[in-house]
Order: C-alpha cells, then structure tokens, then sequence
C-alpha cells in the first residue's frame, strides 16, 4: 500500500453561498484553514461572496483568490441554476486539485456529492464536505412540498443511505455532536465512520455595537436570518399575535423572508425595507444592535442534523435567545 502524500495545501471551494449567505460559518472556517495552513489556502468563491471572505483573514493567510462563475440571482429559477453551476464547479476542482491538497467543500451540494466519490475513487482526492441543512432532508423530506426541495430530498437521501460505502479519502463534517448522534442511526456504519463532528466555528464580534439609547421602555425581540415557515415561521406569527400587540413588546424580522409576508403584517411583525433580498452587512448589524433578544422558534422536530446560524450571531453579538427547548438547545 502506497503511503498517503502529505497534505501540504487546502483547496477551499465556496460554490454556492452568495452574498451573505452562510457568513459566519463561511468566514470562521476559512480564517480556520488560513491560520493552520498560513500562505497555503488557495480560495474559490462565488464572486457576489468574495468581500464578505476577503476581509476575514490576513492577506498573508491565503496564498489565492480566485472567482468561480456561479450566478448570485435571487430567486426560484436562480437558485435552481446556482446548484447546477455550483455542482458543475465542485466537479471541475476536484478534477484540477492537486494530490497533495485536502479540497474542501464549505457546502454539501447534493447535485454533485455522487461525482464527488466516484472522482475521489478515480483521482485519489482527499476531500472535506461540511453539510448543513440537506442532511434534514433524512428525518423531514414530507415536510417540503416545492419541486426542487423534493429533488434534493431525493438526492440527499440517495448518497446518505444505510447501504452507501464511501470512497477512500472522502470525510464529512458536521457542526456539533448532538447532529453527529442524531445521524449515524440513518446512515450506514461505513458512512457515519466517515463523519466528524465540530463546533459550530464563529469569529466574535471584538466590540459588538452597543443598543442606541432611547426613551422608550419597550423591548425589541427579534428573528435574525432567513425567515420560512421549515424555521417556525407560524410560532413566530402566534407568539406575536398572542401578545396582542403589547406596546411595550417590538416583534421584528433582521434578514430575509421566504415566502408570503402578509402574515407578519398582520401580527404587527416590524419587516426588513426588502423582505425578500438578504441585508447587507452594515444594515444587519445595524438591526441587531437594536434588538434586546433574539427569537427562535424551530419546531420541536426540526435541526437535529444540522446548525443554527442565528445561534452564532447571537454570540458574536452577544445577545439572550429566547428558544424552545428542543434537541438543539
């Protein structure tokens, strides 16, 4: 047997998240790589992402910077095509990768993952895939009703079955070890061999904006990131209408909203100027800063294979979360 080349440098794809999407993981965990392999991180990015990775690291962190060409169109059609483009992307880096980098995919593109074995079979890639919200679709896949969750539900449960065997060098990551034990009883033993599991990465806010002084005695309860209704969307619209429209109690939404926004409306839920484009990072801190806790409301049944981003800007920001008691918390 051959003996393993030496992992002398990282590969690090960012082929789907666009815009802010995914921030804090993103910028964590190449701020990671660039620290533990200084000057040797070569980055590969959805071009719309690249300011939000650029100021994460030192400039002596990454050997490279390079732009992939993935849409950042928000939108249905547009988020269909980006997978496509992402999936296309993952192939042709791991095609050009070297023998002596550890490629890491920051997201589990299921339109891609089965040519990423059979290339890690074929080339002998070592390859690191961090999964976030598709490994949901193992426990959950009856709640989504839309044509294109339905394609990756069967897509994700195609690769993470209790029959798959993994290529050598391929390894999976997940963010936290309650995900990892909520895993492995529907996975085979050989797949759930190959996951690890870590703490959810952040980098702390060093001085997190302080809460604007104000007269009133009212307090600010807000929802931070993309607001859908698989995130408890309809607890969040209960809790608010049952308050009553207290007006010593604010109800607001920090991020984005998919799907019908008259419901928040109606509740008196505070919407963000454009509730269905993501804020950028100025106006989201911004937001947060004005908030006295942050709201989450996840059904009981729901992130018990994968991470909250919402958790880690509650911490960056150092704010009380209001939660269910759930698996997760």
């Amino acid at each position: 047997m051959s003996t393993p080349t030496k992992i002398n440098r990282i590969r690090y794809i960012n082929s789907f998240a666009a815009l802010t999407q995914h921030r804090v993981f993103n910028r964590a965990t190449l701020s990671m790589f660039a620290d533990l392999w200084r000057g040797n991180v070569s980055v590969y990015s959805v071009p719309s992402s690249l300011p939000h990775l650029l100021d994460a690291v030192n400039t002596d962190g990454v050997r490279s910077w390079h732009r992939l060409p993935v849409w950042s169109v928000n939108s249905p059609l547009g988020l269909g095509v980006r997978y496509i483009q992402s999936a296309l992307c993952n192939i042709w880096q791991l095609v050009c990768a070297r023998r002596d980098e550890l490629v890491v995919f920051n997201f589990n593109n299921v339109f891609s993952v089965h040519a990423v074995d059979f290339l890690c079979r074929i080339f002998r890639r070592r390859v690191l895939v961090f999964c976030h919200n598709e490994l949901e679709y193992l426990s959950n896949s009856g709640k989504h009703k839309s044509l294109q969750k339905k394609i990756l539900a069967g897509l994700t449960r195609s690769y993470f079955s209790r029959t798959r065997r993994v290529a050598p060098g391929l390894h999976f990551a997940v963010l936290g070890d309650s995900i990892l034990n909520n895993l492995k009883p529907l996975v085979s033993a050989d797949l759930a061999a190959r996951f690890c599991a870590i703490d959810h990465p952040v980098t702390p806010s060093a001085a997190p904006p302080r809460k604007p002084v104000s007269a009133s005695s009212a307090v600010s309860i807000g929802t931070v990131g993309i607001v859908n209704y698989y995130k408890g969307a309809s607890e969040l619209v209960e809790i608010a209408t049952a308050t009553g429209m207290n007006p010593d109690i604010h109800f607001r939404i920090i991020g984005s909203v998919q799907g019908d926004i008259e419901p928040f409306r109606r509740a008196g839920i505070a919407l963000p100027p454009t509730p269905s484009v993501p804020m950028d990072e100025e106006e989201f801190c911004n937001a947060v800063s004005e908030i006295d806790f942050i709201l989450l409301t996840y059904p009981k049944d729901t992130y018990r294979l994968m991470a909250s981003g919402a958790v880690l800007e509650a911490l960056r920001y150092r704010k009380p979360v209001i939660a269910y008691r759930t698996d997760y918390f």
